[in-house]
């Protein structure tokens, strides 16, 4: 009998939409798309999301690298788990499955957390 379920985080509990979130912010396509991949596709976005190094020395890092970019990166990093919104409805069946009994988990890459 089932008893236990795991749920992913990235775009199954919780919306991670880098590339809009950085386009809301910053006007120009191109440039936006730019600083989009300055960050969320650098080893320091990477070694963050590991938890090998602290938010500002990964700001830091990005920013060291990409000097011309240093204003836009910081203002896209100042709120960007702004973007992190829950996806209601797997959040309804999440709820409606533990009211029902199931032990719910989820999974980053992070050890599993019961909830």
């Amino acid at each position: 009998m089932i008893r236990n379920i795991i749920f992913d985080l990235g775009n199954v509990l919780i919306n991670f939409k880098p590339l809009e979130y950085v386009r809301t912010i910053i006007a120009d396509r191109r440039r936006a798309d730019q600083v989009y991949e300055s960050i969320f596709k650098s080893p320091e976005w990477l070694m963050l999301d590991r938890g090998i190094v602290t938010e500002k020395e990964a700001i830091n890092a990005i920013c060291e690298r990409n000097p011309d970019q240093s204003k836009l990166i910081r203002l896209v990093m100042a709120d960007w788990y702004h973007m992190l919104t829950p996806i209601e409805d797997v959040m309804d069946i999440v709820k409606e499955l533990k009211n029902i009994g199931y032990k719910i988990y989820f999974l980053s890459k992070l050890p599993v957390t019961r909830i």
